[in-house]
């Protein structure tokens, strides 16, 4: 099935590509610094695996519903930033702080996806 999106949708959607590529190798680059030597873990908390993520959000854009789709990756922006608090909260002094400043920096997608939600219904995201 074909979906036609406007086209500030795929605009989007490939800044926030971008930038997921470009702070995940920063991210790596960090965790290295601050830890050098430690294999990289995930923080242990409940949240639904990348695949379940993925396959949600291909159902929601083929439904062609992009009010839902932009909700849907706010929702997973938030599970990301409750991720980064959890590990916030294990850390102390200098990381701590750099971590806090990651938790602020990550808002950037957040934000565009606010602004595009209410730019294409006229109304604020949930």
């Amino acid at each position: 099935m074909e979906v036609t999106w406007d086209e500030r949708v795929p605009k989007l959607f490939k800044t926030l590509y971008e930038n997921s590529l470009k702070r995940a190798e920063e991210y790596v680059n960090l965790f290295h610094e601050l830890f050098p030597g430690k294999p990289i873990e995930p923080p242990a908390i409940k949240a639904p695996g990348p695949r379940i993520l993925k396959d949600r959000l291909w159902k929601l854009v083929y439904s062609g519903n992009v009010g839902e789709v932009i909700e849907y990756l706010l929702q997973v922006e938030e599970l990301f930033d409750r991720i980064l608090e959890k590990l916030e909260g294990s850390l102390s002094g200098d990381s701590k702080a750099v971590l806090l400043n990651i938790r602020n920096y990550e808002n950037t997608n957040r934000n565009l996806l606010r602004e595009l939600y209410r730019e294409l219904t006229g109304k604020e995201p949930l």
